[in-house]
């Protein structure tokens, strides 16, 4: 996928409430911390990767 879908849009692709979507984004955020903490990959690592990404991305434009 190259583009961020809002909650709307998810919800009527599955077929479900902006609510649910809501839960489902909180529970996988939680559980991606969690993994991250228990690697002692801290924010500001994962921050500094996904800044090198984008960069990259618009760099090939």
């Amino acid at each position: 996928m190259d583009y961020a879908m809002t909650h709307a849009e998810i919800s009527r692709e599955m077929g479900i409430s902006r609510a649910r979507v809501q839960q489902l984004e909180r529970s996988a955020m939680k559980k991606l911390a969690e993994a991250l903490k228990e690697r002692g990959i801290t924010g500001d690592a994962v921050q500094d990767q996904l800044d090198s990404k984008a960069l990259e991305a618009e760099m090939k434009w």
